[in-house]
Protein backbone atom coordinates (compact mmCIF):
# COMPACT_ATOMS: atom_id res chain seq x y z
CA UNK A 1 0.00 0.00 0.00
CA UNK A 2 1.42 3.73 -0.44
CA UNK A 3 2.35 5.22 2.46
CA UNK A 4 -0.14 7.75 4.23
CA UNK A 5 1.33 11.25 4.71
CA UNK A 6 -1.93 12.73 6.30
CA UNK A 7 -5.07 14.41 4.68
CA UNK A 8 -2.80 17.94 4.64
CA UNK A 9 -0.45 16.56 2.25
CA UNK A 10 -0.94 16.17 -1.78
CA UNK A 11 0.09 12.33 -2.23
CA UNK A 12 3.06 11.25 -4.36
CA UNK A 13 0.64 9.80 -7.12
CA UNK A 14 -1.40 13.30 -7.39
CA UNK A 15 1.69 15.10 -7.49
CA UNK A 16 3.45 12.44 -10.29
CA UNK A 17 0.14 13.08 -12.10
CA UNK A 18 -0.01 16.72 -12.01
CA UNK A 19 4.12 16.98 -13.00
CA UNK A 20 3.27 14.51 -15.74
CA UNK A 21 -0.15 16.25 -17.13
CA UNK A 22 1.70 20.27 -16.20
CA UNK A 23 4.94 18.82 -18.78
CA UNK A 24 2.34 17.72 -21.21
CA UNK A 25 0.72 21.20 -21.83
CA UNK A 26 3.80 22.74 -22.07
CA UNK A 27 5.61 20.42 -24.30
CA UNK A 28 2.86 20.95 -26.32
CA UNK A 29 2.94 24.63 -26.31
CA UNK A 30 6.45 24.96 -27.04
CA UNK A 31 6.36 22.44 -29.64
CA UNK A 32 3.13 22.49 -31.68
CA UNK A 33 4.15 19.52 -33.14
CA UNK A 34 4.02 17.01 -30.54
CA UNK A 35 -0.03 18.23 -30.04
CA UNK A 36 -0.46 17.31 -33.71
CA UNK A 37 1.32 14.03 -32.85
CA UNK A 38 -0.89 13.25 -29.37
CA UNK A 39 -4.29 13.29 -31.98
CA UNK A 40 -3.01 11.22 -34.73
CA UNK A 41 -2.05 8.96 -31.45
CA UNK A 42 -5.95 9.09 -30.35
CA UNK A 43 -7.04 8.40 -34.07
CA UNK A 44 -4.86 4.93 -34.25
CA UNK A 45 -5.89 3.93 -31.07
CA UNK A 46 -9.47 4.75 -31.14
CA UNK A 47 -9.67 2.66 -34.65
CA UNK A 48 -7.54 -0.11 -32.98
CA UNK A 49 -10.37 0.06 -30.28
CA UNK A 50 -13.15 -0.65 -32.50
CA UNK A 51 -11.16 -3.11 -34.96
CA UNK A 52 -10.36 -4.98 -31.20
CA UNK A 53 -13.48 -5.77 -29.20
CA UNK A 54 -11.73 -8.23 -27.58
CA UNK A 55 -9.63 -6.00 -25.65
CA UNK A 56 -13.07 -4.74 -23.54
CA UNK A 57 -11.97 -1.22 -24.20
CA UNK A 58 -14.36 1.68 -25.28
CA UNK A 59 -14.21 4.93 -26.67
CA UNK A 60 -14.27 6.18 -23.07
CA UNK A 61 -10.47 4.79 -22.70
CA UNK A 62 -8.85 6.30 -25.81
CA UNK A 63 -7.30 9.32 -23.97
CA UNK A 64 -6.04 6.95 -20.83
CA UNK A 65 -4.46 5.02 -23.23
CA UNK A 66 -3.18 7.44 -25.41
CA UNK A 67 -1.87 9.94 -22.41
CA UNK A 68 0.46 6.83 -20.90
CA UNK A 69 3.98 8.36 -21.16
CA UNK A 70 7.20 8.52 -20.60
CA UNK A 71 9.90 11.75 -20.65
CA UNK A 72 13.79 12.01 -21.17
CA UNK A 73 16.49 14.04 -19.85
CA UNK A 74 19.91 14.05 -20.20
CA UNK A 75 22.29 15.43 -17.37
CA UNK A 76 25.98 16.33 -17.19
CA UNK A 77 27.54 15.32 -13.56
CA UNK A 78 26.69 12.75 -10.55
CA UNK A 79 25.19 15.38 -8.14
CA UNK A 80 23.08 16.00 -10.69
CA UNK A 81 21.42 12.90 -10.73
CA UNK A 82 21.29 12.41 -7.16
CA UNK A 83 19.73 15.92 -7.14
CA UNK A 84 17.13 14.46 -9.65
CA UNK A 85 16.87 10.94 -7.46
CA UNK A 86 15.61 13.33 -4.31
CA UNK A 87 13.25 15.10 -6.57
CA UNK A 88 11.78 12.29 -8.31
CA UNK A 89 11.15 10.56 -4.80
CA UNK A 90 9.19 13.12 -3.69
CA UNK A 91 6.20 12.73 -6.88
CA UNK A 92 6.46 8.17 -6.33
CA UNK A 93 8.98 7.91 -8.87
CA UNK A 94 12.41 5.03 -7.80
CA UNK A 95 15.14 4.29 -9.81
CA UNK A 96 15.01 1.08 -11.70
CA UNK A 97 16.54 -1.04 -14.49
CA UNK A 98 16.37 -4.82 -15.64
CA UNK A 99 20.46 -5.14 -15.51
CA UNK A 100 21.46 -2.70 -13.38
CA UNK A 101 21.11 0.22 -15.48
CA UNK A 102 21.35 1.19 -18.96
CA UNK A 103 24.30 1.06 -20.83
CA UNK A 104 24.16 3.04 -23.90
CA UNK A 105 28.09 3.24 -24.05
CA UNK A 106 27.45 -0.73 -25.20
CA UNK A 107 25.41 -0.23 -27.83
CA UNK A 108 26.94 -1.25 -31.14
CA UNK A 109 27.24 1.10 -33.95
CA UNK A 110 24.07 3.02 -31.75
CA UNK A 111 26.57 3.32 -28.72
CA UNK A 112 26.06 6.90 -27.10
CA UNK A 113 28.70 8.38 -24.14
CA UNK A 114 25.88 8.28 -21.62
CA UNK A 115 24.82 5.58 -18.92
CA UNK A 116 20.89 5.43 -17.78
CA UNK A 117 18.41 4.65 -15.00
CA UNK A 118 14.70 4.84 -15.66
CA UNK A 119 13.26 6.79 -12.91
CA UNK A 120 9.29 5.45 -12.15
CA UNK A 121 6.45 3.86 -10.14
CA UNK A 122 6.83 0.68 -9.25
CA UNK A 123 3.38 -1.07 -7.92
CA UNK A 124 0.49 -1.55 -9.67
CA UNK A 125 -1.72 0.60 -7.86
CA UNK A 126 1.09 3.27 -8.04
CA UNK A 127 0.65 2.73 -12.24
CA UNK A 128 -2.70 2.56 -12.60
CA UNK A 129 -2.79 6.34 -11.21
CA UNK A 130 0.00 7.61 -13.22
CA UNK A 131 2.28 5.34 -15.16
CA UNK A 132 4.78 8.57 -15.90
CA UNK A 133 8.42 7.54 -16.12
CA UNK A 134 11.74 9.54 -16.98
CA UNK A 135 14.51 7.97 -18.56
CA UNK A 136 17.68 10.09 -17.23
CA UNK A 137 21.14 10.06 -19.06
CA UNK A 138 24.52 11.18 -17.60
CA UNK A 139 27.36 12.36 -19.47
CA UNK A 140 30.84 9.81 -18.67
CA UNK A 141 33.08 13.13 -20.12
CA UNK A 142 36.05 10.53 -18.70
CA UNK A 143 35.28 7.57 -20.53
CA UNK A 144 37.91 7.05 -22.97
CA UNK A 145 36.50 4.93 -25.11
CA UNK A 146 34.66 8.35 -26.64
CA UNK A 147 36.80 11.54 -25.50
CA UNK A 148 40.85 12.05 -25.54
CA UNK A 149 42.03 14.12 -22.25
CA UNK A 150 41.60 17.76 -23.89
CA UNK A 151 37.78 16.67 -24.68
CA UNK A 152 37.40 15.93 -21.19
CA UNK A 153 38.66 18.92 -19.80
CA UNK A 154 36.78 21.33 -21.67
CA UNK A 155 33.44 19.45 -20.88
CA UNK A 156 33.85 19.78 -17.36
CA UNK A 157 34.94 23.49 -17.83
CA UNK A 158 31.07 23.82 -18.61
CA UNK A 159 29.81 21.50 -16.11
CA UNK A 160 31.59 21.66 -13.10
CA UNK A 161 30.78 24.41 -11.63
CA UNK A 162 26.96 24.96 -13.25
CA UNK A 163 23.73 24.19 -10.87
CA UNK A 164 20.66 23.64 -12.94
CA UNK A 165 18.56 23.63 -9.95
CA UNK A 166 16.85 26.62 -8.37
CA UNK A 167 17.37 27.78 -4.63
CA UNK A 168 13.50 27.41 -4.27
CA UNK A 169 13.51 24.16 -6.07
CA UNK A 170 16.13 22.74 -3.57
CA UNK A 171 14.09 24.76 -0.71
CA UNK A 172 11.09 22.69 -1.51
CA UNK A 173 13.07 19.42 -1.63
CA UNK A 174 14.13 19.51 1.85
CA UNK A 175 11.10 20.68 3.07
CA UNK A 176 9.35 17.59 1.20
CA UNK A 177 11.91 15.25 2.38
CA UNK A 178 11.63 16.93 6.34
CA UNK A 179 8.19 16.72 6.80
CA UNK A 180 7.35 13.73 4.44
CA UNK A 181 5.24 15.18 1.92
CA UNK A 182 4.20 18.86 0.62
CA UNK A 183 1.14 21.14 1.16
CA UNK A 184 -1.35 22.00 -1.11
CA UNK A 185 0.68 25.22 -1.35
CA UNK A 186 4.62 24.00 -1.73
CA UNK A 187 2.95 21.41 -3.91
CA UNK A 188 1.67 23.73 -6.29
CA UNK A 189 5.28 25.99 -6.16
CA UNK A 190 6.93 22.58 -6.55
CA UNK A 191 5.24 21.46 -9.68
CA UNK A 192 5.92 24.97 -11.24
CA UNK A 193 9.59 24.65 -10.62
CA UNK A 194 9.75 21.34 -11.80
CA UNK A 195 8.27 22.19 -15.17
CA UNK A 196 10.81 24.97 -15.22
CA UNK A 197 13.93 22.73 -14.82
CA UNK A 198 12.58 20.81 -17.66
CA UNK A 199 11.24 23.73 -20.05
CA UNK A 200 13.78 24.87 -23.14
CA UNK A 201 15.76 27.83 -22.49
CA UNK A 202 16.99 28.22 -25.65
CA UNK A 203 20.58 29.79 -23.98
CA UNK A 204 24.10 28.35 -24.49
CA UNK A 205 27.46 28.84 -24.02
CA UNK A 206 30.97 28.30 -25.87
CA UNK A 207 30.04 28.17 -29.36
CA UNK A 208 33.62 27.24 -30.62
CA UNK A 209 33.74 24.37 -28.70
CA UNK A 210 29.74 23.79 -29.20
CA UNK A 211 30.75 23.75 -33.32
CA UNK A 212 33.25 21.24 -33.25
CA UNK A 213 31.10 18.84 -31.31
CA UNK A 214 28.63 19.00 -33.37
CA UNK A 215 30.69 19.11 -36.64
CA UNK A 216 30.79 16.16 -38.92
CA UNK A 217 33.68 16.10 -40.52
CA UNK A 218 35.17 15.32 -36.90
CA UNK A 219 33.88 12.42 -34.04
CA UNK A 220 30.01 13.87 -33.75
CA UNK A 221 29.77 14.62 -30.57
CA UNK A 222 25.98 16.16 -30.75
CA UNK A 223 25.08 14.94 -27.50
CA UNK A 224 27.34 16.35 -25.57
CA UNK A 225 26.88 19.35 -27.08
CA UNK A 226 23.11 19.12 -26.14
CA UNK A 227 24.10 18.47 -22.48
CA UNK A 228 27.23 20.55 -21.53
CA UNK A 229 27.26 23.46 -23.68
CA UNK A 230 23.45 24.30 -22.27
CA UNK A 231 23.29 25.84 -18.91
CA UNK A 232 20.06 24.10 -17.87
CA UNK A 233 18.77 20.70 -18.38
CA UNK A 234 16.03 20.37 -21.37
CA UNK A 235 13.02 18.01 -22.06
CA UNK A 236 14.34 15.78 -25.12
CA UNK A 237 10.91 14.27 -25.62
CA UNK A 238 7.30 13.20 -24.25
CA UNK A 239 6.02 10.21 -25.37
CA UNK A 240 2.61 9.25 -25.53
CA UNK A 241 1.46 5.07 -26.23
CA UNK A 242 -0.09 3.64 -28.93
CA UNK A 243 -1.68 0.37 -29.77
CA UNK A 244 -0.56 -0.03 -33.01
CA UNK A 245 2.75 1.32 -33.70
CA UNK A 246 2.84 0.45 -37.71
CA UNK A 247 -0.30 2.15 -38.14
CA UNK A 248 0.83 5.09 -36.35
CA UNK A 249 3.83 5.18 -38.39
CA UNK A 250 2.64 5.08 -41.31
CA UNK A 251 0.03 8.08 -40.58
CA UNK A 252 2.60 10.07 -39.31
CA UNK A 253 4.85 10.21 -42.17
CA UNK A 254 1.87 11.04 -44.16
CA UNK A 255 1.14 13.65 -41.96
CA UNK A 256 4.60 15.02 -42.09
CA UNK A 257 4.78 14.83 -46.03
CA UNK A 258 1.55 16.56 -46.48
CA UNK A 259 1.96 19.18 -43.71
CA UNK A 260 5.60 19.65 -42.55
CA UNK A 261 7.26 19.15 -45.71
CA UNK A 262 10.90 18.59 -45.40
CA UNK A 263 10.67 17.39 -41.79
CA UNK A 264 11.66 12.98 -41.65
CA UNK A 265 10.27 10.24 -39.72
CA UNK A 266 13.31 7.66 -38.22
CA UNK A 267 13.09 5.11 -41.31
CA UNK A 268 12.93 1.99 -39.01
CA UNK A 269 10.94 1.36 -35.67
CA UNK A 270 13.24 0.31 -33.04
CA UNK A 271 13.08 -2.88 -30.46
CA UNK A 272 11.62 -6.37 -31.88
CA UNK A 273 10.25 -6.59 -35.07
CA UNK A 274 6.19 -6.81 -35.52
CA UNK A 275 4.66 -10.16 -33.97
CA UNK A 276 0.94 -11.64 -33.51
CA UNK A 277 2.16 -11.01 -30.04
CA UNK A 278 4.51 -8.03 -29.55
CA UNK A 279 7.05 -8.36 -26.82
CA UNK A 280 8.55 -5.82 -24.75
CA UNK A 281 8.93 -2.56 -26.11
CA UNK A 282 8.82 -0.88 -29.81
CA UNK A 283 9.60 2.93 -30.31
CA UNK A 284 10.14 5.19 -33.18
CA UNK A 285 10.05 9.04 -33.79
CA UNK A 286 10.51 12.28 -36.17
CA UNK A 287 12.90 14.89 -36.47
CA UNK A 288 14.07 17.16 -33.60
CA UNK A 289 13.15 20.64 -34.31
CA UNK A 290 16.19 22.93 -35.40
CA UNK A 291 15.61 25.76 -32.96
CA UNK A 292 17.07 29.10 -31.94
CA UNK A 293 19.67 28.96 -29.74
CA UNK A 294 21.16 32.27 -28.29
CA UNK A 295 25.00 31.62 -27.18
CA UNK A 296 27.10 33.60 -24.54
CA UNK A 297 24.25 36.23 -24.57
CA UNK A 298 24.07 37.85 -28.12
CA UNK A 299 25.38 34.90 -30.50
CA UNK A 300 22.81 33.83 -32.56
CA UNK A 301 22.61 29.63 -33.99
CA UNK A 302 20.40 26.92 -34.22
CA UNK A 303 20.83 23.55 -31.83
CA UNK A 304 18.60 20.01 -32.53
CA UNK A 305 17.56 18.16 -29.35
CA UNK A 306 14.08 18.16 -28.55
CA UNK A 307 11.75 15.64 -30.84
CA UNK A 308 8.59 13.49 -31.49
CA UNK A 309 8.66 9.92 -30.03
CA UNK A 310 5.71 6.93 -29.66
CA UNK A 311 5.82 4.00 -28.15
CA UNK A 312 4.08 0.69 -27.71
CA UNK A 313 4.28 -1.55 -24.95
CA UNK A 314 4.00 -5.25 -24.26
CA UNK A 315 4.55 -8.71 -22.61
CA UNK A 316 7.40 -8.42 -20.85
CA UNK A 317 10.18 -11.41 -20.83
CA UNK A 318 12.40 -12.99 -18.18
CA UNK A 319 15.84 -13.03 -17.58
CA UNK A 320 15.53 -16.02 -19.56
CA UNK A 321 13.55 -14.41 -22.25
CA UNK A 322 15.84 -11.78 -22.32
CA UNK A 323 18.94 -13.48 -23.03
CA UNK A 324 17.01 -14.98 -26.17
CA UNK A 325 15.98 -11.12 -27.10
CA UNK A 326 19.57 -10.26 -26.57
CA UNK A 327 20.82 -12.80 -28.94
CA UNK A 328 18.38 -12.34 -31.89
CA UNK A 329 19.41 -8.59 -31.42
CA UNK A 330 22.88 -9.65 -32.09
CA UNK A 331 21.78 -11.74 -34.96
CA UNK A 332 19.80 -9.08 -36.39
CA UNK A 333 22.46 -6.46 -35.52
CA UNK A 334 25.77 -8.56 -36.92
CA UNK A 335 28.69 -8.75 -34.54
CA UNK A 336 32.61 -8.36 -35.54
CA UNK A 337 32.80 -11.47 -37.11
CA UNK A 338 28.97 -12.41 -38.21
CA UNK A 339 27.27 -10.54 -40.63
CA UNK A 340 23.65 -9.46 -39.99
CA UNK A 341 20.98 -11.39 -40.88
CA UNK A 342 17.02 -10.73 -41.24
CA UNK A 343 15.21 -8.82 -38.19
CA UNK A 344 12.04 -11.53 -38.91
CA UNK A 345 14.89 -14.15 -39.48
CA UNK A 346 16.79 -13.70 -36.21
CA UNK A 347 13.94 -13.17 -34.05
CA UNK A 348 12.26 -16.38 -34.98
CA UNK A 349 13.94 -17.49 -31.60
CA UNK A 350 11.60 -16.19 -29.52
CA UNK A 351 8.55 -18.13 -30.02
CA UNK A 352 5.60 -15.81 -31.28
CA UNK A 353 2.68 -17.45 -28.95
CA UNK A 354 1.75 -16.67 -25.09
CA UNK A 355 1.43 -20.33 -24.21
CA UNK A 356 4.75 -21.02 -25.24
CA UNK A 357 6.28 -17.84 -24.05
CA UNK A 358 4.44 -18.91 -20.68
CA UNK A 359 5.33 -22.61 -20.19
CA UNK A 360 8.85 -22.37 -21.55
CA UNK A 361 8.96 -19.30 -18.58
CA UNK A 362 10.04 -16.32 -21.27
CA UNK A 363 7.91 -14.01 -20.18
CA UNK A 364 5.67 -12.85 -17.07
CA UNK A 365 1.75 -13.07 -16.49
CA UNK A 366 -0.30 -12.41 -13.67
CA UNK A 367 -2.97 -15.07 -13.09
CA UNK A 368 -6.73 -14.82 -12.06
CA UNK A 369 -9.04 -17.63 -11.25
CA UNK A 370 -11.81 -17.36 -14.14
CA UNK A 371 -15.09 -18.50 -11.87
CA UNK A 372 -15.38 -22.20 -13.66
CA UNK A 373 -16.23 -24.46 -10.61
CA UNK A 374 -13.32 -26.46 -9.14
CA UNK A 375 -14.50 -30.39 -9.00
CA UNK A 376 -12.98 -32.61 -5.81
CA UNK A 377 -10.68 -33.99 -8.32
CA UNK A 378 -8.80 -31.37 -9.19
CA UNK A 379 -5.03 -31.02 -10.80
CA UNK A 380 -2.58 -28.76 -8.89
CA UNK A 381 -0.19 -27.71 -11.70
CA UNK A 382 -0.49 -24.25 -12.49
CA UNK A 383 -0.14 -25.00 -15.81
CA UNK A 384 -2.62 -27.72 -16.08
CA UNK A 385 -5.44 -25.32 -13.86
CA UNK A 386 -4.66 -22.79 -16.91
CA UNK A 387 -5.06 -25.38 -19.79
CA UNK A 388 -8.36 -26.43 -17.82
CA UNK A 389 -9.64 -23.01 -17.83
CA UNK A 390 -9.61 -22.79 -13.66
CA UNK A 391 -6.92 -19.92 -14.05
CA UNK A 392 -6.17 -17.68 -16.82
CA UNK A 393 -2.90 -15.83 -17.60
CA UNK A 394 -2.72 -12.37 -18.04
CA UNK A 395 0.74 -10.96 -19.43
CA UNK A 396 2.41 -8.47 -17.38
CA UNK A 397 3.12 -4.94 -19.53
CA UNK A 398 6.77 -3.88 -19.77
CA UNK A 399 7.12 -0.88 -17.87
CA UNK A 400 10.88 -0.26 -18.52
CA UNK A 401 13.60 0.05 -21.64
CA UNK A 402 15.96 -1.28 -24.21
CA UNK A 403 19.61 0.47 -24.56
CA UNK A 404 19.90 -0.28 -28.10
CA UNK A 405 16.67 1.01 -28.82
CA UNK A 406 17.00 4.46 -26.73
CA UNK A 407 20.33 4.64 -27.95
CA UNK A 408 18.91 4.04 -31.68
CA UNK A 409 16.41 7.46 -30.88
CA UNK A 410 18.97 9.57 -29.76
CA UNK A 411 20.78 8.89 -32.62
CA UNK A 412 18.19 9.26 -35.32
CA UNK A 413 17.85 12.54 -33.56
CA UNK A 414 21.20 14.32 -33.02
CA UNK A 415 21.88 14.28 -36.62
CA UNK A 416 23.77 11.48 -36.71
CA UNK A 417 21.22 8.89 -38.86
CA UNK A 418 20.94 5.77 -37.34
CA UNK A 419 24.63 5.74 -36.17
CA UNK A 420 25.40 6.79 -32.14
CA UNK A 421 28.71 8.12 -30.92
CA UNK A 422 31.62 7.19 -32.77
CA UNK A 423 34.43 6.02 -29.98
CA UNK A 424 37.85 7.22 -30.97
CA UNK A 425 39.93 5.19 -33.45
CA UNK A 426 41.16 1.83 -31.59
CA UNK A 427 38.46 2.01 -28.93
CA UNK A 428 35.89 0.90 -31.08
CA UNK A 429 36.14 -2.89 -29.56
CA UNK A 430 37.08 -1.94 -25.29
CA UNK A 431 34.77 -3.63 -23.02
CA UNK A 432 32.50 -1.30 -20.55
CA UNK A 433 33.95 -0.42 -17.96
CA UNK A 434 29.89 0.02 -16.37
CA UNK A 435 29.35 -2.63 -13.99
CA UNK A 436 26.12 -3.13 -11.60
CA UNK A 437 28.35 -2.05 -8.65
CA UNK A 438 29.81 0.74 -11.04
CA UNK A 439 26.53 1.97 -11.75
CA UNK A 440 25.22 2.35 -8.04
CA UNK A 441 28.76 3.82 -7.51
CA UNK A 442 28.33 6.31 -9.98
CA UNK A 443 24.83 7.30 -9.42
CA UNK A 444 24.89 7.55 -5.70
CA UNK A 445 21.84 5.39 -5.23
CA UNK A 446 20.36 2.15 -5.61
CA UNK A 447 18.83 0.77 -8.18
CA UNK A 448 15.87 -1.56 -7.60
CA UNK A 449 15.88 -4.80 -10.31
CA UNK A 450 13.36 -4.80 -12.41
CA UNK A 451 13.07 -8.75 -13.00
CA UNK A 452 13.04 -9.15 -9.20
CA UNK A 453 9.39 -6.53 -9.31
CA UNK A 454 7.73 -8.67 -11.96
CA UNK A 455 8.47 -11.73 -10.84
CA UNK A 456 7.12 -10.60 -7.52
CA UNK A 457 3.70 -9.60 -9.04
CA UNK A 458 3.51 -12.70 -11.16
CA UNK A 459 4.35 -14.70 -7.87
CA UNK A 460 2.06 -12.77 -5.88
CA UNK A 461 -0.84 -13.29 -8.48
CA UNK A 462 -0.59 -16.69 -8.25
CA UNK A 463 -0.65 -16.95 -4.66
CA UNK A 464 -3.96 -14.97 -4.45
CA UNK A 465 -5.44 -16.96 -7.35
CA UNK A 466 -4.82 -20.30 -5.48
CA UNK A 467 -6.00 -18.73 -2.33
CA UNK A 468 -9.22 -17.36 -4.49
CA UNK A 469 -9.38 -21.44 -5.68
CA UNK A 470 -9.13 -22.70 -1.93
CA UNK A 471 -6.87 -25.12 -3.04
CA UNK A 472 -2.99 -25.85 -2.31
CA UNK A 473 0.20 -24.63 -4.24
CA UNK A 474 2.58 -27.44 -5.11
CA UNK A 475 5.51 -27.54 -3.13
CA UNK A 476 7.96 -26.44 -5.25
CA UNK A 477 6.00 -23.33 -6.85
CA UNK A 478 5.35 -22.31 -3.21
CA UNK A 479 8.39 -22.22 -2.62
CA UNK A 480 8.97 -19.97 -5.74
CA UNK A 481 6.49 -17.67 -5.16
CA UNK A 482 7.78 -17.23 -1.45
CA UNK A 483 11.21 -16.73 -3.00
CA UNK A 484 9.65 -13.88 -5.31
CA UNK A 485 7.82 -11.87 -2.82
CA UNK A 486 10.54 -12.19 -0.57
CA UNK A 487 13.28 -10.59 -3.04
CA UNK A 488 10.41 -7.85 -3.69
CA UNK A 489 12.56 -4.55 -3.32
CA UNK A 490 8.85 -2.39 -3.78
CA UNK A 491 7.64 -4.62 -0.81
CA UNK A 492 10.01 -3.87 1.35
CA UNK A 493 10.15 -0.72 1.20
CA UNK A 494 6.62 -0.19 1.33
CA UNK A 495 6.93 -2.37 4.70
CA UNK A 496 5.38 -5.69 3.24
CA UNK A 497 8.44 -7.61 2.83
CA UNK A 498 11.03 -9.16 5.43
Amino acid sequence: MIKKTGSEFVSKNDLRKEVSDRLSAMYAKEVPLYGEHVEIDKEVNRQYIANHPELGLSEADVTRVSSERHGAIRLGKPEEMQMIYRIFAIIGMKPVAPDGGYDLTDAGEKSQPVISVAFRPVTLEEIEVSPFRMFTSLLRPDDRRFFTEETSRRIHELIDDRDIFSSRLRELVDLAEKKDGLSRKDADEFISEVTKLFSWAGKAKNQPFYDELVDKKRLNRAIVADIACFPTTHLNHLTPSTLDIDAWHARMKEHLAINHPGKNIKKSIEGPPKRKVPILLRQTSYDALEEPVEFDGNKAATHRARFGEIEQRAVTLTPKGRKLYDLALERAMGTKDKLPIPVDQAFSIIPDDHDKLREMDLAYYTYHVTGKSLPKKHPNDLKALVKAGYIEARPIRYEDFLPVSAAGIFASNLGTGEQGTAKLPGKEHEPSPYTRAEFVKIMGFEILDAFTLYAAQQARSIEEAYKALNTRMPKSLSEDVRRATDADPAARQNGQGK
